[in-house]
């Protein structure tokens, strides 16, 4: 009785008996509760009507539903204002009282918002191209963050004036290519380094440059590449890419490398073979001079591709994803890349009208085939790495999605790939949205549509949670707060389209 007298209001007391306490009691505390949220709302409306009017309030994202990208709830009818480049606050959607300025208002009844999507692993297409065409496709579909892994000082450049307001694109995170002796990788911005003794000044070098992380590539060896982990991480810097020939799969996760790029080396660390073809192919590596052809460097990097198909241990590779999660390393998978190599004519992407924005250098996925899989071979590959996908990520392998090319809407068709192979839309998405900024160790400010974070979000017709597709019905884009309505988005695409036919002619 003292407890009940505690939580009930004084006037409500007397009309207790003990006949019918245990009703009115629950009349009492329900009518409690009413008056208590009245007054809520009544605060949340005021609160409502004061960010509407406020000048600061640079845009109002009013009546939309929200995707929760971490439980996959649908937050329905909510209004988003934005202050800058930041979500500022995220009410309940009550009546608009006031006529409010056409530039500042964007409708969301009955769509979908999203956090922006990241592209993990991007090879730009030509400096000259990135800001003409390539920024114009990222932003027209979505892409609010790219990680470059051919990175140079250019790159470095474009980069900087992003993040310090003077060129408009998507948030970029530049990684330095190194390789070991080659006749593939000779562009001027590959790194070769043959010699363990120059590791520490090459990395204190990329380090002092401002690179975000080092991509390591196959021909590395062994003792240089262990070298580089060690150099790497004294100074805190980041080692991601392709796992060397000659290198073990468990002992590279160990090692501290943070990314395995195209899912490389799942298979050879899953066989019981894998020190005998790992020597293998060291010793096919040494032969090569300045006398080997590319097509014979590529050969033995298609063999480390198929060698070990026939022999996985499934036990060991769930051991092998087990030290991948306990290591909190990421697998980007780049499928749809690896796909077109083995099927370059699969009309579900080849016929898409989006393949207009590219141009006919960048469609030749047959001259691709003919390079690294001209027989074939690589079609078990692929198929085997989209069969092991959900049991990989159902085994808490972080997976962070990438598409090996700088075209902006192959990521729709990664995620498309997910979803057919396995994980649900939710999950799909989580791969370019909350999970990238956890790599990033920035889930304070991206990842989700949360008061506080980075204004970097996708408006969609549709929800995504019922048909991944509905990703590439896109309604508006918004980058750092900045709106890009879908005039804008088409006048991007039409500019890089009429850009495109120029370089076509």
């Amino acid at each position: 009785m003292k407890i009940a007298r505690k939580l009930l209001p004084g006037p409500l007391w007397p009309i207790l008996n003990k006949k019918d306490m245990n009703k009115k009691l629950y009349i009492s505390i329900a009518f409690f509760i009413f008056l208590f949220s009245s007054c809520n709302v009544d605060l949340e409306k005021e609160s409502f009507r004061a960010l509407v009017k406020d000048p600061s309030t640079s845009l109002i994202i009013y009546d939309i539903n929200i995707i929760d990208i971490i439980h996959g709830d649908v937050l329905q009818n909510k209004t988003i204002f934005i202050k800058g480049d930041s979500i500022f606050d995220i009410t309940e959607s009550y009546l608009l009282e006031q006529e409010i300025d056409s530039a500042k208002l964007i409708v969301g009844t009955s769509k979908y918002i999203i956090p922006g999507l990241w592209d993990m692993h991007v090879h730009t297409n030509g400096k000259g191209s990135f800001k003409e065409m390539e920024i114009p496709r990222y932003i027209a579909y979505g892409i609010t963050g790219i990680r470059e892994m051919l990175g140079d000082v250019v790159d470095l450049k474009w980069r900087d004036s992003i993040n310090q307001g003077s060129l408009i694109g998507p948030k970029m995170r530049v990684g330095q290519f190194t390789n070991g002796f080659s006749v593939y990788t000779d562009s001027p911005q590959d790194l070769i380094i043959t010699k363990k003794d120059k590791v520490e000044t090459t990395i204190d070098s990329l380090y002092d440059l401002g690179y975000d992380f080092i991509k390591v590539y196959d021909n590395l060896q062994e003792d240089v590449y262990k070298a580089i982990l060690k150099k790497a991480a004294a100074l805190d810097f980041e080692v991601s890419g392709h796992i060397p020939l000659g290198v073990k799969t468990k002992d590279a996760i160990l090692l501290g490398q943070k990314t395995f790029e195209h899912s490389l080396g799942i298979e050879l660390g899953s066989t019981q073979k894998e020190d005998s073809l790992r020597t293998i192919y060291r010793n096919l590596l040494s032969k090569m001079d300045s006398n080997t052809t590319m097509e014979e460097e590529i050969a033995i990097f298609r063999r480390s591709e198929t060698d070990a198909l026939t022999s996985v241990n499934p036990e060991k590779r769930e051991a092998l994803f087990q030290t991948i999660k306990k290591k909190e390393s990421w697998i980007v998978p780049t499928y749809i890349y690896q796909y077109l190599v083995s099927y370059p004519t699969s009309n579900s992407l080849i016929n898409s009208p989006e393949m207009q924005y590219l141009t006919k250098n960048q469609v030749n996925f047959s001259d691709d085939k003919e390079m690294w899989n001209p027989t074939g071979e690589l079609e078990a590959t692929i198929n085997y790495r989209l069969s092991y996908l959900k049991e990989m990520h159902d085994a808490g392998v972080g997976i962070l999605a990438g598409t090996d090319t700088p075209f902006g809407f192959f990521l729709h068709h990664e995620l498309f790939l997910f979803v057919e192979n396995g994980l649900t839309p939710l999950q799909a998405l989580q791969t370019a949205t909350i999970n990238p900024a956890k790599y990033l160790n920035m889930t304070e400010s991206l990842g989700t549509v949360e008061e506080g974070k980075i204004a970097d979000l996708i408006i969609l017709n549709e929800n995504p949670l019922d048909d991944i597709h509905n990703i590439s019905d896109i309604n508006a884009v918004l980058l750092n707060g900045r709106l890009f309505d879908r005039d804008t988005l088409d006048n991007m695409l039409s500019e890089v389209k009429m850009a495109v036919d120029e370089l076509n002619k």
